[in-house]
């Protein structure tokens, strides 16, 4: 399932407005660099979230964004 959220997410059409602010936050609050120098263990949705304080969504769609792993029980609400 979270295979499917990344695909449908990336391929995502940006011509919102509000999406294109979205993800310009998205990468000025979680920036690539800071993302990747953390241990593969701080890389979990829930403790980016807390880290950079920014929404569980964001911190998988950031995740997805980068190609790094995301496990299936870190999505909440997700049944595969």
């Amino acid at each position: 399932m979270v295979a499917l959220i990344r695909e449908v997410g990336l391929r995502e059409q940006k011509s919102s407005g509000l999406q294109c602010a979205n993800d310009f936050a998205r990468c000025l609050l979680t920036p690539e660099a800071w993302v990747r120098a953390l241990p593969e263990s701080e890389r979990h949705p829930d403790r980016l979230s807390e880290r950079f304080q920014v929404p569980p969504f964001d911190a998988v769609t950031r995740l997805a964004e980068l190609g790094l792993p995301i496990s299936d029980e870190a999505v909440p609400g997700l049944d595969t």
